[in-house]
């Protein structure tokens, strides 16, 4: 029986060609064991630059199993042949695969390879370091785009962009089921601005939010006016205004108008409507020694008796004479009104101090500083100048009471 031999492969061998078979020779002295174990006695040894012929050798592993004697030079070994165990697969020293991708796709991965028909001394597998282009750096997530229900988020590249496609990611976000409303219930005002609120059925998040309020615009309110003053002259053209009490446009909140109670009476003309001057001073000169008389009523003086007496010409029915000039706008303008014209107090254009008093009469005398003077008779009383408005502390020689408003007195026409 041939005994075997083994020649460990680990040291440095190279091949060369000797006829028709290739040689393979040792690099430096190797040695040859009787098994194919590091823990085998040791036969003998290879030399360096010494060769055997591979075609009588088989490769196990990282051995050679040498069956004939195949050393070629001075220094040959002597080994006897043996023929090796057939169906061994053999191999020639280590053979490594190609290193695999590296791990990452950026930044520091690594690589491995794996070793084909090794024993367990050198392993099956090798590992290194591999290093990639710089990772993208990317901002934080941001915020969701709703508050309940599915929705959307973004994040930007912010450093190490040049590899992307897109320096924007998206990614779905959820924040839970969105709370059911009923429908907005009407506006709170039927013009401007008011509110609506709607009430939380279903997913209620929070009892304290149960209700929204939103505002609501129903358009400008129309303005609230105040009613139209009394026109500025009791004939003739004039004009009447209001005020915008609510929802007022700024500066349209005051409007006028014209109106006008059709045409004054004429002017005072000639002696028919002038008093008689000299009766009227032969009145005053009259020395009356009989008591003042009373009035039942204060405003009722029967002053135009003094008018019927003094006035040729003028109607014995009051209820027959008009309205004629202001004498307050006359004394306030042209100062140019008759001394002795008739005056008396007029309600609207009717001979009367207002709905409740009969009218107050006398004959005009001059214009003053604040009003006017005239000469009137109350009741059986002796015929007096007085002041319109009166001066404090003077009074009629009866106890009759009477208008104290020049703007009440009007010129008495017929």
């Amino acid at each position: 029986m041939f005994q075997a031999h083994y020649l460990l492969l680990v040291a440095p061998l190279f091949v060369t060609v000797a006829g028709e078979d290739e040689c393979l020779c040792a690099v430096s002295d190797t040695e040859i064991r009787i098994t194919a174990s590091l823990k085998a006695p040791v036969i003998d040894v290879l030399t360096a630059e010494s060769c055997v012929k591979q075609s009588q050798l088989r490769k196990i592993y990282q051995w050679a199993y040498i069956f004939d004697t195949g050393i070629k030079n001075a220094r040959t070994v002597k080994v006897d042949a043996a023929v090796g165990p057939e169906g061994l697969t053999t191999q020639l020293g280590a053979v490594w695969g190609d290193w695999s991708d590296c791990s990452a796709t950026c930044g520091i991965g690594k690589q491995v390879r794996h070793c084909h028909h090794c024993n367990n001394i050198h392993g099956h597998m090798e590992t290194r370091s591999c290093s990639m282009p710089h990772c993208p750096v990317w901002s934080e997530w941001g915020r969701c785009s709703v508050s309940c229900g599915h929705g959307t988020q973004g994040r930007n590249c912010t450093q190490h962009c040049a590899s992307l496609q897109h320096v924007t990611e998206i990614r779905k976000c959820h924040h839970g089921s969105c709370p059911h409303w009923t429908d907005w219930g009407g506006c709170s005002v039927t013009c401007g601005s008011g509110t609506q609120s709607r009430h939380c059925r279903h997913n209620c998040l929070d009892h304290h939010q149960a209700i929204e309020t939103r505002h609501c615009n129903h358009g400008e309110c129309p303005e609230l006016w105040s009613e139209w003053s009394d026109c500025s002259v009791s004939c003739g053209p004039g004009h009447m205004s209001r005020h915008c009490q609510n929802h007022c446009n700024g500066s349209h909140s005051h409007a006028v108008r014209t109106c006008n109670y059709g045409p004054c009476p004429s002017l005072i003309q000639g002696t028919a409507h002038t008093c008689d001057k000299m009766a009227v001073l032969h009145a005053l000169a009259e020395i009356n020694a009989t008591s003042a008389a009373h009035c039942p009523d204060r405003w009722t003086s029967k002053t135009e008796d003094f008018l019927m007496s003094n006035c040729p010409g003028i109607p014995s029915n009051a209820a027959l004479w008009f309205k004629g000039l202001s004498v307050a706008v006359e004394c306030n303008t042209t100062r140019q009104l008759p001394p002795y014209t008739p005056v008396g107090t007029f309600w609207n254009d009717t001979y009367q101090q207002d709905r409740l008093h009969e009218g107050y009469s006398g004959i005009f005398v001059s214009c003053t500083r604040d009003g006017f003077k005239m000469v009137t008779q109350a009741c059986s009383g002796v015929p007096t100048v007085i002041d319109i408005p009166y001066i404090t502390g003077t009074h009629l020689a009866d106890d009759s009471k009477h208008p104290n408003l020049p703007s009440r007195y009007f010129t008495v026409n017929w």
